[in-house]
């Protein structure tokens, strides 16, 4: 009987531990979806800041060769690169401060470069189509 007793005994402390180990497992799963959670959300932040932020520069880009008659614009916007453009100029993840994010900031650049890459094939592509189109009118005229 004392040996029933004392496995009863231990068996509830090894459930007592159990239940404790069970409960820390499950706030510390908690804790991480919720820290993911916060990434997303930042990701999804910069992302949409990014995207405004290159949509107005294209704007600003179409705005600037819509209002110059000039064709020399067009050749001198075709010699530049895009990263150097003060105009389209889209901050890094270096331009921001947040030291505590750089999973995010990893995987925010890696997004942002492709997307610059991608806005350069585009831009190509409307200076192509836009000279295209200017041949087409002075043949015309």
């Amino acid at each position: 009987i004392d040996d029933l007793h004392r496995m009863m005994k231990e068996l509830e402390s090894l459930k007592a531990i159990s239940e404790s180990q069970l409960i820390e497992l499950h706030n510390n799963l908690r804790d991480e979806r919720e820290q993911k959670h916060i990434y997303k959300q930042q990701l999804d932040h910069r992302i949409q800041q990014e995207s405004l932020r290159n949509l107005d520069s294209i704007r600003m880009t179409l705005n600037a060769t819509h209002s110059n008659a000039d064709d020399d614009y067009l050749n001198s916007c075709e010699d530049d690169d895009i990263e150097n453009d003060e105009i389209s100029r889209v901050p890094s993840i270096n331009d921001y401060n947040d030291n505590d994010q750089q999973p995010v900031g990893n995987l925010f650049s890696e997004i942002h470069g492709n997307e610059i890459r991608k806005l350069e094939v585009e831009c190509l592509q409307l200076s192509q189509i836009k000279s295209a189109l200017d041949n087409e009118l002075l043949t015309i005229n």
